[in-house]
């Protein structure tokens, strides 16, 4: 959401504990709604990622597109 709009996502993943409090996680969807005009270009895409965390609270991720 911003003060322009807001995006709907829509997806599913998997994740698997990577130690006490750790987390890694790949995840993959679409967007359904894109309410700015700036923002249609969301609705032909599929995003694909991973995130991984630990138990410090420290986190990454990786995300791509693919646009069809």
């Amino acid at each position: 959401m911003s003060a322009e709009g807001m995006a709907e996502w829509r997806g599913s993943g998997v994740g698997t504990p990577t130690g006490p409090g750790a987390w890694k996680y790949a995840y993959g969807g679409v967007y359904t709604i894109a309410t700015p005009e700036k923002w249609q270009r969301l609705l032909n895409v599929y995003a694909a990622g991973e995130y991984e965390n630990d138990a410090n609270g420290n986190y990454q991720w990786k995300l791509w597109e693919w646009k069809f």
